[in-house]
């Protein structure tokens, strides 16, 4: 059985990854401190636009769900979006 946290990476991972182009680059990191768990998403920075949204509006949707899953399971979660960078060589 998957601890409750690992649930939460599934569930996050349920929701992103029909959403963007490149969902092989879509990485969910977990870290848990002193004021919740941190759920850090990294993904393609062609996808970036598609995870904040228009004026960061998917974003703050998502700030929504994970704050209400959150108060099922009794944990304060948090959203960080990321991008990986083109390195140019």
């Amino acid at each position: 059985m998957k601890k409750k946290n690992d649930v939460v990476v599934d569930y996050l991972e349920a929701i992103l990854s029909p959403l963007v182009t490149y969902p092989e680059d879509l990485k969910i990191k977990k870290t848990k401190d002193d004021r919740g768990v941190l759920l850090s998403v990294t993904t393609n920075p062609l996808d970036s636009p598609i995870i904040i949204g228009k004026k960061g509006q998917f974003a703050q949707a998502l700030r929504v769900i994970l704050r209400t899953y959150g108060s099922r399971i009794d944990a304060l979660l948090h959203i960080k979006i990321e991008s990986n960078r083109i390195s140019s060589e």
